[in-house]
């Protein structure tokens, strides 16, 4: 197994994240000191969908499976972070995520991301302004395409656009 990433690396994969892009190093770093690193083997449910949402998660290296009622509906990959919404809002999961091979993950758990908020308030603002767009871009595919399910789940699942 390999070792543990540096403050530094796990600084690096979190501002690949799409949602944390714009934040400034001193945010990344706080974000960073609170993350854990897990890796789970293949086959692995990192969470059941119904399950209540307490953590947040960012891929570091991997893929994952998610699917909702045994149907698959995307997958995750390195650099994508998901759960983001259940976790903002206090919800359960909507799906299930299995990984499809050893996979690399920073976990961020709420109450520690709820206190660096205080801290880093500008981390706010920033994920209000990420949902909005993602929100807009959700409603901009379903007004515009008849066949939205691929794009407006993903963005649904906090997985940005490349």
């Amino acid at each position: 197994m390999e070792e543990k990433l540096s403050l530094y690396e796990k600084i690096v994969h979190i501002h690949k994240v799409d949602i944390f892009k714009t934040l400034d190093i001193n945010e990344l770093a706080a974000i960073a000191g609170i993350s854990e690193e897990i890796v789970y083997p293949e086959a692995k449910i990192v969470f059941f969908e119904g399950d209540v949402s307490e953590t947040m998660y960012i891929a570091v290296t991997g893929q994952l499976k998610v699917s909702r009622n045994n149907t698959e509906l995307g997958r995750f990959k390195s650099g994508d972070s998901f759960g983001l919404s259940a976790f903002l809002l206090d919800d359960k999961r909507l799906v299930t995520c299995t990984t499809l091979e050893e996979t690399r993950l920073l976990v961020i758990h709420k109450r520690e991301f709820e206190e660096m908020l205080m801290e880093y308030p500008q981390i706010s603002l920033e994920l209000a302004r990420i949902q909005a767009k993602m929100l807009q871009r959700l409603l901009d595919r379903t007004d515009s395409s008849k066949d939205t399910k691929g794009y407006a789940l993903a963005d649904f699942f906090n997985r940005q656009s490349r």
